[in-house]
């Protein structure tokens, strides 16, 4: 009997053993450690990530973050944050910005490593806090990383309106980045990918991108389009940017509505510096092209133009600098369009000088 006992009680224990599992529970953090440049501000996309038994359905929560150089708390990141736990796993990525005054106060303390550490707690399950090490280097020994992404067209706005089926529109992009590494993404036209973009950057800096002549922008459809250029590697922890340009239907034909121009008056004279354009709104209309030309013939190019959806626009001292001359005469005119891409108004074009340049 007593070995009958015995047996029973292994082949219990070995059942136990077969159909019971231990689940421990985790919460991961990646990246675990950057590399930050000094003297500049900084942005990461940071990772969490938790795993336990396939019963749990809750959420931890953390109430803010911490930067810690030494024993010192140099800077708190009050934004709070949830992972949402679905069977026993959830994951949350933090946008992460790291301040120059992190960096600037981690090394008067004549430290150059901080931390990053965040505590989450939640109901039924264990506390975590989790820690990224950042060490501060050059910009060119910098974790790759894209720090800043600005798009314009050529005429160095990030708006413009071309005539249809014009094969010579160019977008760039400008990219501010950290450290070295592969470059990828690609440009996307009305959610769709035009082409793909690989290249190796090295020593932190920026580059310049721009959209390729094949497959050019595509401009056989009127109306409104948006480019992007989205970046795939690396992670990226800023929104990405988009621009539009606005293609002119061939058969747009104008009523007899009139646009009355506000400022500048007709012939006036004014000063080589930024300089604001005013209309009163054309009736119907849900978008504007306004052009400035060196002569008043129906058929002459415009030496810039820009497409807006305000009664109002401003030359900026960078377009004024780039495109017109001091004590030059142009001219300018606005066109309406209403919301089915048709040419509904127009002022009668205006002329103004600009003065001479001052130092």
């Amino acid at each position: 009997m007593k070995r009958t006992r015995i047996v029973i009680s292994i082949l219990i224990c070995l059942y136990f053993l077969a159909t019971c599992e231990t689940f421990a529970q985790t919460l991961t953090v990646t990246p675990p450690s950057l590399n930050v440049p000094r003297g500049q501000s900084s942005a990461s996309a940071v990772m969490y990530q938790f795993s336990g038994n396939p019963s749990i359905n809750t959420h931890l929560t953390s109430v803010s973050g911490v930067f810690v150089a030494g024993a010192n708390i140099v800077e708190t990141n009050h934004l709070p944050l949830t992972i949402n736990i679905r069977n026993g796993f959830g994951s949350l990525s933090e946008n992460l910005q790291i301040p120059v005054r992190v960096i600037e106060r981690t090394l008067n303390l004549g430290l150059n490593l901080f931390t990053y550490r965040r505590s989450f707690s939640g109901a039924g399950i264990s506390s975590f806090t989790a820690i990224v090490h950042f060490a501060i280097t050059t910009s060119a020994g910098a974790t790759f990383d894209i720090q800043r992404v600005s798009l314009y067209f050529d005429n160095m706005r990030p708006e413009i309106t071309v005539e249809r089926n014009n094969m010579n529109l160019k977008a760039f992009t400008d990219i501010k980045f950290a450290g070295s590494g592969l470059l990828q993404g690609f440009w996307e036209v009305d959610g769709r990918v035009l082409s793909h973009v690989n290249r190796h950057l090295t020593f932190g800096g920026s580059v310049t991108l721009e959209t390729p002549r094949s497959p050019a922008l595509p401009t056989h459809d009127p109306g409104t389009h948006f480019l992007r250029f989205v970046i795939t590697n690396p992670a990226v922890a800023i929104s990405t940017p988009s621009i539009l340009y606005f293609v002119i239907p061939e058969d747009a034909t104008c009523s007899l509505q009139s646009i009355r121009p506000v400022e500048p008056s007709d012939g006036a004279e004014v000063p080589y510096s930024p300089l604001r354009f005013s209309w009163e709104k054309g009736r119907e209309a849900m978008i504007y092209l306004i052009g400035f030309y060196e002569d008043d013939k129906p058929d002459s190019k415009p030496v810039f133009s820009a497409y807006v959806k305000d009664s109002s626009y401003t030359l900026t001292q960078q377009a004024i600098a780039s495109f017109f001359k001091p004590e030059h005469a142009y001219y300018w005119k606005v066109v309406g369009f209403d919301g089915e891409n048709n040419m509904i108004c127009e002022n009668i074009i205006q002329s103004f000088i600009f003065g001479e340049l001052k130092d």
